[in-house]
């Protein structure tokens, strides 16, 4: 007992700002019954979105000089497809229940006990931004004024760290059930131990993309003369996209205008690939065909599930690591029964799936994550054509008229004349 607790969780940002959605007059109703803008473990998101992060950790129960904390630091690692908006703030409450409505932009009207700032003239900690290995990384350090702080008026109380990142738009952002993951660490020691204990969490988000072939009924047509938009109908927005190269786009972001979105358009073999979706129900409309063939009668409605993860974080004396080094370490070394601790985060995933108007689609992967791309396949039917005026075809179409006209008088004179007997 009295030990910390961490609790890492993600939401798509709510603020009004962020949101595109042609549902204007009621964003505060629209935001608060959709779960991608309420925390948690896990969220599906598109790229360009921006995510408000947070971890949450109950601080330890301080009663004197001898379990003051000498050491209480975060470090955090983002999958290569976010980027930090390198704007972490502290906010320490009696209860965690702020948090949940809780970001960057309004934690100052948040009724929190204190709020940090890395750039207050005596800062209670340090923020620093680097890498680990390939993918970004972000240290949040408590400083001495910060720990004398946490010892003196703080202890059982709830220290939240806000930051937001963004989705990328490139190739980096991993689509699919393995998900971009974004682990915490918590390191802590008290002045009476002579090792740390390091405590994990994570939290996951998921993005998908579109696997689209294009067919004519005769093989025969152009697929780069037709065009599409996308409307994401449960959020009420089109998608706007970057087209990297022939029937290749990464989403770039939203619109609540079908005016402002992006027209899709194959590739000449029929392929187009979408990059960055999240997991909703979607329209296709046709807007443009090649000549000659018909436009598709209605859109076609894809619904994504998006990949759900139930994930259980480390636990102090328990599940967490007791080290000799401060460092991110995952060695049980610090005392004898860390051999025995356990100090992975624990994640249950159920894969992602996907429907196309009602049908199940195969999903396939992207590089080793499964179910990251919708397979779909679009055929257009070859319209009958009248002839153009003039020319062979239209004496054709004339002598035909003449023979059906024939037959028509042929046929009734003898009613007439049945009649007659």
């Amino acid at each position: 007992t009295g030990n910390p607790t961490l609790d890492k969780r993600v939401r798509n940002n709510p603020d009004q700002d962020n949101v595109t959605t042609a549902n204007t007059d009621r964003l505060a109703d629209f935001t608060s019954a959709r779960n991608e803008y309420k925390y948690q473990s896990t969220v599906t998101a598109s790229k360009a979105e921006r995510l408000d992060y947070q971890f949450i950790s109950k601080l330890p129960h301080i009663t004197s000089s001898t379990t003051y904390l000498s050491t209480y630091t975060f470090n955090d690692t983002m999958a290569k497809g976010m980027t930090y908006g390198k704007d972490a703030v502290i906010a320490i409450y009696e209860t965690k229940d702020a948090a949940d409505r809780t970001n960057v932009n309004n934690v100052e009207k948040s009724g929190a006990l204190a709020v940090w700032k890395s750039s207050d003239t005596d800062p209670k900690f340090a923020a620093t931004y680097g890498k680990s290995g390939d993918d970004p990384a972000m240290k949040i350090e408590m400083t001495k004024a910060g720990l004398n702080e946490l010892n003196k008026k703080y202890s059982d109380k709830y220290i939240v760290v806000y930051y937001t990142a963004k989705v990328n738009t490139d190739d980096s952002v991993i689509l699919g059930d393995k998900g971009n993951s974004n682990d915490v660490s918590l390191t802590w020691k008290r002045t009476n131990t002579n090792y740390y204990d390091i405590l994990k969490d994570k939290c996951i988000v998921y993005s998908y993309g579109y696997d689209l072939t294009k067919k004519f009924s005769d093989s025969k047509g152009d697929a780069t003369k037709v065009k599409f938009v996308v409307k994401n109908k449960t959020d009420n927005y089109y998608l706007v996209a970057r087209a990297d190269r022939a029937g290749v786009y990464q989403v770039t972001g939203k619109s609540a205008k079908e005016a402002d979105a992006t027209q899709f358009s194959p590739s000449s073999d029929g392929k187009l690939v979408i990059n960055g979706i999240e997991g909703d129900e979607y329209g296709f409309t046709e807007t443009h065909s090649d000549a000659g063939y018909s436009l598709l009668k209605k859109e076609v409605i894809v619904k994504v599930k998006e990949t759900k993860a139930d994930i259980t974080p480390t636990e102090a004396n328990i599940t967490g690591i007791q080290s000799k080094s401060d460092a991110d370490s995952t060695a049980n070394d610090g005392v004898p029964n860390g051999a025995v601790l356990k100090n992975d985060v624990t994640v249950q995933t159920t894969a992602a799936s996907a429907t196309v108007d009602e049908t199940k689609a195969t999903m396939t992967k992207h590089d080793d994550s499964g179910n990251a791309y919708i397979n779909m396949q679009i055929t257009n039917q070859k319209q009958f054509m009248l002839p153009m005026t003039g020319g062979a075809g239209n004496y054709l179409l004339i002598i035909a008229g003449v023979v059906v006209a024939g037959c028509g008088i042929l046929i009734l004179n003898k009613n007439r004349r049945r009649s007659q007997r």
